[in-house]
């Protein structure tokens, strides 16, 4: 459907094109992804679908329809913890050493909010720019490109690390065709035989034709 091609696009023709060393574009799966591998300047951006409606004022029963979806744009950075992390953790530490801990956490938190402020500034200007207004298919493929919101979530740690996530919605609007599902071609006869226990004949069975 085209809300699979659209995303397939926006992410091998818009933003894979467009990264220029300063993230790493990813095709939505929830695979383990280790903190390092998004530190500094290996930034991470994945998109999947997130939702669409179906007006039924804005389509028929058999098609075509008026599909409105949403993909979320996923936003992954991380930065080295300044602080230490195991003073933070530990009940023992001292007033002191917690203080001097928390300063070093606080200038990485910044340090990664920054980073995640840029790489959304990033995404922004490639998706909406003019350019990229059909997301890399046919024109008139989609319409009503718009990023509706930008969200941060709250920094956490992952070994040395600092790791921001943010997001944002991208939404548009397509037309489906209603073709119908083609499955799994089925035999024109099935011929089964029971194999009852004392009937040596051997002759029960069931045959269906579906021709």
């Amino acid at each position: 459907m085209n809300f699979e091609t659209v995303k397939d696009s926006i992410v091998n023709n818009i933003l894979a094109p467009a990264e220029a060393g300063r993230f790493r574009t990813v095709g939505f799966q929830r695979q383990s992804i280790n903190a390092d591998e998004v530190e500094d300047n290996l930034r991470l951006v994945q998109i999947y679908f997130s939702r669409g409606d179906f007006s039924k004022r804005a389509g028929r029963n058999t098609g075509p329809v008026q599909h409105d979806v949403t993909y979320r744009v996923e936003l992954i950075v991380s930065k080295a913890a300044g602080g230490d992390l195991a003073t933070l953790d530990n009940p023992s530490s001292t007033p002191s050493q917690l203080a001097t801990a928390l300063v070093g956490f606080s200038e990485s938190s910044a340090l990664a909010d920054a980073s995640l402020d840029e790489l959304a500034g990033i995404i922004y200007q490639i998706l909406m720019d003019g350019l990229n207004y059909d997301l890399g298919v046919t024109k008139y493929t989609v319409s009503n490109r718009w990023i509706d919101n930008i969200q941060k979530n709250e920094p956490t740690s992952r070994g040395s690390l600092l790791v921001l996530t943010g997001s944002m919605d991208l939404s548009c609007r397509m037309v489906e065709e209603i073709t119908g599902d083609v499955g799994a071609e089925v035999p024109g006869v099935y011929d089964t035989e029971l194999d009852i226990d004392g009937d040596d004949v051997e002759k029960t069975g069931v045959t269906i034709d579906n021709t």
